[in-house]
């Protein structure tokens, strides 16, 4: 059986990062948000037109949404939060499946998933080599402010979620 504080110490530093991460997500899309207001404000100013506030949130809303790997990181801290670290603090050594096993598997599996956090965010911002900028997606690069789904993006969030998955389910038969 894994030993408690490591498991602890994994689950935290899980949760530490994807709450850092998250922070600096956030940021930015407000950022990203307050820069495309400007924009609109300055562009209906330079035409003489009303700024029109109805229609600069309709603009502004098709921008806000939690992109695929912002999405997997929240996942994978919630179960670091709810299956790693609230297990051992309540039940401790006293059950060995809440334990030992459960959150030996979920420290596994947000483990895994994690780490396919980087390049669906790589994908999510087309960041590649240059010229070409082609590197895990497919399809033609749109545009920096898009709100459509980054094709590879989803499918690196899937495949580490699946592939978390799998490392649980080994780790219930190792730790069995």
């Amino acid at each position: 059986m894994v030993d408690h504080g490591i498991l602890a110490a994994i689950g935290a530093a899980i949760v530490g990062f994807g709450i850092v991460a998250f922070v600096f997500r956030v940021q930015r899309e407000i950022q990203v948000e307050e820069t495309l207001l400007r924009e609109w404000q300055d562009e209906a100013k330079q035409r003489g037109t009303a700024v029109d506030e109805e229609e600069l949130l309709e603009k502004t809303a098709k921008y806000r949404w939690i992109p695929w790997a912002d999405r997997l990181l929240v996942c994978t801290v919630t179960v670091a939060l709810l299956l790693v670290l609230l297990p051992i603090a309540l039940v401790g050594s006293m059950s060995s499946f809440w334990g030992g096993r459960l959150p030996a598997a979920s420290c596994s599996a947000c483990t895994v998933a994690l780490a396919g956090y980087i390049p669906a965010l790589l994908a999510h911002y087309q960041f590649g080599p240059r010229p070409v900028r082609r590197w895990i997606w497919f399809g033609a690069p749109s545009g920096p402010f898009r709100h459509a789904v980054e094709p590879a993006e989803k499918v690196i969030v899937v495949a580490s979620a699946i592939l978390g998955v799998v490392a649980a389910a080994v780790s219930f038969g190792v730790t069995g």
